[in-house]
């Protein structure tokens, strides 16, 4: 049966009933994916409303304020440990520094032998690959994390709206 004729046989089928069910069809995955972003932030709202209620035992009207208080306290927090940690006493001086990158350079020099001392650039060198050496798994774990996370989401988001958009050119 053609759909005009199942909504005419709606009870109380009109024009309203014909156009609010086309709406409905012509819905695309952006309008989706936009109305289930909105929930997710009404749903947020509503449930820092109700741990704001809960925590300090103020009315529903009073929760913005307690809010932003609240944001308030945090930010003084975070700058006084911020300025805290910069100005950490026990910090190195210039001149222990600069001892120790010499004791470092004679140190890699010794360990690489005399020709190290004639190669431009030696020690930047040295550094890389020692850098290298140390992030190497760190990065190899990182990025199979992100394919990982990027091949579930994928999946979790195809089998939300793949149906509704329009597949380009696979790669």
């Amino acid at each position: 049966m053609a759909q005009g004729t199942e909504i005419s046989r709606l009870p109380g089928g009109d024009a309203g009933a014909t156009a609010a069910l086309r709406r409905l069809e012509d819905t695309g995955g952006a309008q989706l994916l936009m109305s289930d972003l909105r929930v997710a932030l009404l749903l947020l709202n509503e449930a820092r409303y109700r741990t704001i209620q809960r925590l300090f035992g103020v009315s529903r009207d009073q929760v913005n304020l307690t809010t932003a208080v609240a944001a308030l306290v945090l930010a003084g927090a975070v700058q006084e440990r911020a300025t805290r940690a910069l100005n950490a006493p026990g910090a190195p001086s210039a001149s222990d520094v600069a001892l120790g990158a010499g004791v470092l350079r004679e140190l890699v020099y010794g360990a690489a032998g005399p020709w190290s001392r004639d190669t431009p650039f030696f020690g930047t060198l040295v550094t890389i690959a020692v850098l290298g050496g140390l992030t190497k798994p760190v990065v190899r774990a990182s990025v199979r994390s992100i394919k990982d996370s990027s091949r579930q989401m994928r999946g979790l988001f195809d089998s939300r709206y793949g149906r509704l958009i329009r597949r380009g050119p696979s790669r």
